[in-house]
């Protein structure tokens, strides 16, 4: 798959991703992506390297 990856362009990475993922839900504190044939995985922003909005709060962003 590294090597497949590695060789395609921006539209044939975009392909192979929604052939792959079912779906992605993002949360106030996570996100959920499923795989096809597979149980949802759950990953907090700071695993995947996502950074949080410091200013997000239940009013929304100040």
């Amino acid at each position: 798959m590294e090597a497949i990856w590695a060789e395609a362009d921006e539209r044939e990475r975009r392909i192979l991703v929604e052939n792959l993922l079912e779906w992605i839900k993002i949360f106030s504190d996570h996100l959920e992506a499923k795989v096809v044939g597979r149980a949802p995985i759950h990953a907090l922003f700071s695993e995947v390297g996502i950074k949080v909005p410091e200013n997000v709060g239940v009013e929304g962003p100040t």
